[in-house]
């Protein structure tokens, strides 16, 4: 018998609300008002729960967040995105709602049906366009053109030529403002974007370039796909199994691709964009999160930095030297998408369980990279 409540817009969340349900014996229902009301009279009664364990605590928050996720993603059309580590529902065309914090924001209210009624409302703002993160998005989009936005995670989008937009400055300096400054606002962020004024678009001075210039890591999908608006094609390299290196242009608000004329160029004044941005990205790791988690196989480590640059830490001349006292090496590793980097011995245990856990999670990744195993070893990056 099919399950009412499984979803494959919900993806992850149908088996952590399945699992909530069963622990904390829902009754039967559709994902629908009255699932929306159980919830609501469960988790005030969790909240006020003297017996509780202290552990019962986040696998709460973790199981009623999918939960209600699984419900929004059925009741409002909704459809689960997750990027660093961290996951959401989209509602209506601009919407985003987290699940999660609402659930743990309310158990920790003095009022947890209260706040559970007010999360609700948020998401139905959400939904309807008028939300906290829905009108920055839409303000946005409707200049660009809502055709523009291939991909959005909170404030965060990617269009259609590659380029990232974030719009949390528009978002924090138009705070209880009206529509006309938001529109204002959002305006001054459309017309920085490459080809903005309808002339093709210019290659960058390497003073500019120089220290703005970053690896990053793609599909050759998706670069073959890419239509970079205002023509030229992107610059990548081969790094093997279909995945190729680009360059990327990281200024406050977005992020763009570079072309190969500008590479052509930079290279011809005798600049080397390549190894700049190698550079650049190791400086930007200083700070870079490394976990390491012990399975019964074989110790895991996974880049855990969620700056959007965790993959393309691959290329790192340096990784074996960071990694390599834990892992031995030469080491295996996987980036199926561009927030996660897994790194493993190489034997054939580690290959075994670090293959299912990248074919896992370039599954449920909105751009995947690629589920297949490299091999690392002091100064080369090979197929595994």
């Amino acid at each position: 018998m099919s399950d009412p409540w499984w979803r494959a817009a919900a993806g992850p969340l149908n088996d952590a609300a399945r699992s909530f349900r069963e622990w904390r014996r829902c009754p039967e229902s559709s994902p629908g008002r009255e699932a929306i009301g159980w919830l609501a009279e469960d988790l005030d009664r969790f909240a006020h729960e003297d017996t509780a364990h202290a552990d019962d605590d986040q696998r709460y928050v973790e199981g009623a967040g999918a939960y209600l996720g699984s419900v929004l993603v059925s009741f409002y059309d909704g459809t689960h995105v997750s990027r660093d580590h961290g996951h959401r529902v989209l509602l209506g065309a601009y919407g985003c709602f987290d699940p999660f914090g609402a659930i743990d924001v309310a158990l920790d209210a003095d009022e947890p049906a209260a706040s559970f009624a007010d999360a609700l409302r948020c998401a139905e703002q959400e939904r309807d366009g008028s939300g906290p993160y829905a009108r920055v998005v839409r303000a946005f989009a409707e200049i660009i053109g809502p055709a523009r936005v291939v991909s959005r995670f909170e404030l965060s989008l990617r269009l259609d030529d590659g380029t990232e937009v974030d719009l949390t400055r528009i978002a924090e300096s138009c705070e209880g403002q009206g529509a006309s400054a938001l529109d204002a606002a959002a305006a001054k962020v459309a017309a920085l974007l490459p080809g903005a004024d309808g002339t093709p678009n210019a290659i960058l001075g390497w003073g500019d370039a120089s220290e703005l210039i970053l690896p990053r890591l793609a599909s050759g999908a998706f670069v073959s796909e890419l239509d970079v608006r205002g023509g030229g094609s992107l610059a990548s390299r081969e790094l093997g199994h279909g995945v190729r290196l680009t360059l990327q242009v990281h200024y406050a608000t977005r992020a763009r691709y570079v072309r190969d004329d500008e590479v052509a160029r930079w290279s011809a004044e005798g600049h080397d964009p390549w190894t700049a941005s190698i550079a650049n990205l190791a400086a930007r790791s200083a700070s870079a999160r490394f976990a390491r988690l012990d399975t019964p196989v074989c110790p895991l480590i996974v880049a855990r930095t969620g700056d959007g640059l965790d993959s393309s830490r691959l290329v790192l001349p340096t990784l074996s030297r960071v990694v390599g006292p834990e892992l031995g090496t030469p080491f295996l590793a996987a980036a199926p998408h561009r927030d996660v980097l897994l790194l493993a011995p190489d034997s054939a245990e580690a290959h075994a369980l670090l293959s299912d856990r990248a074919a896992d999670q370039a599954a449920r990744a909105p751009h995947p990279i690629s589920s297949a195993l490299f091999r690392i070893s002091a100064g080369s990056i090979g197929a595994a």
